[in-house]
């Protein structure tokens, strides 16, 4: 009897410990979401295009989707609204003496951009990807890496399969691209890639 009544108090006992920690993660979850929500307008805000009537111009620039806006009241009232792609090197935007703004980008170029990824090959095995980016157009880099068999984690002895490879990706967003690569046992591959 007296251990039935110690087993009912310790999951009394641990009963409240869990509704109180399940209080607090459900309190945590609102409170984030109403955060986030909140975040989302403040966002939205400030990537509108509509200026306010003491405004006279305003740029926004979105990071992971790679442009920068910029919106400009004519002397008629009307607006002018002028979207570039801005790439993730050094960008300058500058306003000469009339007030006209100049945005000043690499649209192609050399690069030095370390990236690991995660795909497979079209010879059925899984890949992990190690390598640099080299050269870019706008969205689009060509890169050279090493591809290894995904079993080396598992199996060191799966280390004979590693590959050298070429590679083209284009960013989709922030800093993650999709790509394509051909190895030197010329099986071509499809992965996904995030630059460091």
């Amino acid at each position: 009897m007296e251990l039935l009544t110690s087993l009912v108090n310790n999951i009394k006992l641990n009963l409240k410990k869990y509704a109180i920690l399940g209080l607090i993660l459900l309190l945590g979850l609102f409170g984030f979401k109403a955060c986030r929500k909140l975040q989302k307008k403040q966002d939205s805000d400030t990537k509108s295009t509509v200026l306010a009537p003491d405004q006279k111009e305003k740029i926004v620039v979105d990071p992971t989707k790679h442009t920068i806006t910029i919106t400009t009241k004519k002397s008629d009232g009307t607006t002018s609204t002028q979207t570039t792609f801005l790439p993730d090197r050094p960008t300058s935007i500058t306003e000469d003496n009339n007030g006209k703004l100049t945005v000043v980008d690499h649209k192609f170029g050399t690069e030095v951009r370390p990236y690991l990824g995660v795909g497979g090959s079209l010879d059925g095995t899984a890949r992990v990807h190690v390598g640099t980016d080299l050269w870019y157009f706008h969205k689009l880099d060509l890169g050279t890496g090493l591809d290894f068999n995904a079993g080396v984690f598992k199996q060191v002895s799966d280390f004979h399969d590693t590959r050298l490879s070429i590679n083209a990706s284009y960013n989709i967003y922030s800093n993650t691209s999709l790509a394509v690569s051909v190895d030197n046992r010329k099986f071509v591959g499809l992965f996904v890639k995030v630059r460091l």
